[in-house]
Order: C-alpha cells, then sequence, then structure tokens
C-alpha cells in the first residue's frame, strides 16, 4: 500500500517553494518533479537540482560519482556516516552519528559538479535527517553566506565543480545556521594532460 503513495518531507517542499520564488527560476524556468515519476530522458542535456541522499532518492547515484561526500548508513551503530572520499589535511574520513547524536547534531552535503559528458550540472543537497537538508539548504538560499564561497571557486566568469559539509545542531527538528565544516573545489585539469 505504502508502496504506490508519495511521500516527501517538508524540507523537500520548502526547498522547491523557495527555488520556485527565486527571479530566476521564474526567468529560466524550474519543473519539479517527484523522484518516481522522473525518467533518464529528463536528466539529459539539463541542469538538475537532487534532494536527498542515494537511498531515499536512487537518482542521486548518477550523479554523485565525483563528489568527496557521501551519506551512507552505519550498520554497526544503526546510525548514517558522512564518508569523505578525499580528506584534506586534519580531516576524517568518515563522520559518524548515532541516531542518539543525531537528534542533537546534524550534517548536511551540497554538491555542485559539471556532468562528465558536458550536458549540464547537477546540485545535490543531502542531510542525516530532514534538519540536515534543511541546514544545507537554508545554506544555499543565503546569498550572505554562500556568495562568499562561490567567489573562491569562480574561475574565468564560471563557478568551478565543488563539495561543501555542513554541521548544524539539531533543535526539535529544525538546524538553525548550519556552519561550514570542509570545502573541497575540484581541481582545475591540468593542461599538459589535456595536450596528450
Amino acid at each position: 500500500m505504502f508502496g504506490t503513495r508519495r511521500y516527501t518531507s517538508i524540507a523537500d517542499l520548502e526547498f522547491a517553494v523557495r527555488l520556485a520564488h527565486r527571479p530566476e527560476a521564474a526567468r529560466l524556468g524550474v519543473v519539479t518533479r517527484y523522484a518516481r515519476d522522473v525518467r533518464v530522458g529528463d536528466l539529459k542535456e539539463r541542469n538538475v537540482i537532487l534532494l536527498g541522499a542515494r537511498q531515499s532518492n536512487p537518482w542521486v547515484g548518477l550523479f554523485e560519482k565525483e563528489a568527496t561526500f557521501r551519506l551512507d548508513e552505519n550498520e554497526r551503530t544503526a546510525g548514517l556516516r558522512i564518508v569523505n572520499l578525499a580528506p584534506q589535511q586534519g580531516e576524517p574520513a568518515t563522520f559518524d552519528k548515532s541516531p542518539a547524536e543525531m537528534a542533537e547534531e546534524v550534517y548536511g552535503i551540497i554538491t555542485y559538479h559539471r556532468h562528465t559528458d558536458g550536458s549540464g550540472i547537477s546540485l545535490l543537497v543531502a542531510g542525516m535527517t530532514v534538519a540536515g537538508t534543511e541546514a544545507a539548504a537554508d545554506f544555499l538560499f543565503d546569498d550572505s553566506r554562500l556568495v562568499p564561497w562561490l567567489r573562491r571557486v569562480e574561475a574565468g566568469g564560471e563557478i568551478r565543480d565543488f563539495d561543501i559539509l555542513l554541521r548544524a545542531r539539531n533543535l526539535v527538528g529544525s538546524a538553525p545556521r548550519a556552519e561550514v565544516v570542509s570545502f573541497h573545489l575540484k581541481p582545475l585539469p591540468n593542461p599538459s594532460a589535456r595536450k596528450r
């Protein structure tokens, strides 16, 4: 019975509403789809925004191949973990949280990458909980917090691929003002490697 119904979190709904009210969305047009209704053809040669981890939205698996942060289940603790696939100096390889710990502190991920075939850009927004997704969304929609990071990744008028890991307090299912824990920037291609 439940497999035929459509459910979405309030964080995902709020994200879609906030996005639809942006001037850029009105100018360029935004189509919102439930994950179960998306087809591969919908994703070809388009920019896409995907909410949730691959466990809840299988389409994320197509676009997180180059992401440096991934959300996984931790079977040992029955909690969740953020896997850091490219730890920078001083960063742990995983950020683990048990269910009890997630009641107090959560993580969110923002991944911005060009599709490997050059046909578009994907923006992935996920959290350990609804509060984690909300924290990542709040960061994205707050120009005073996002724009300084975008200025760091701009090269030649384009935004380079990046991954952000955010941490926030979980206050009764809501996450006020997340802080950036880690910021990974995809290196520029080596010009000599392209000539080979």
